[in-house]
């Protein structure tokens, strides 16, 4: 895994190594056994209430 984000309630999300076909890399949410893919792809995470990412066009989404 990549850049780590975890939210105010303890979600962990991360950005992994593999290159997403959308461009950038693909984002996964720790279940408290294993990685689950999400769909979309980003270069950059963070947190705070909610994991927030940005991908290869510039553009802030909100990690669902």
């Amino acid at each position: 895994m990549g850049e780590l984000a975890i939210t105010t309630s303890g979600e962990v999300c991360s950005i992994g190594t593999a290159k997403a076909p959308s461009g950038g890399y693909t984002i996964h949410r720790w279940n408290g056994h294993d990685w689950d893919r999400l769909s979309g792809a980003a270069v950059r995470i963070a947190a705070a209430k909610s994991v927030m990412v940005v991908n290869s066009d510039h553009n802030i989404f909100r990690a669902v």
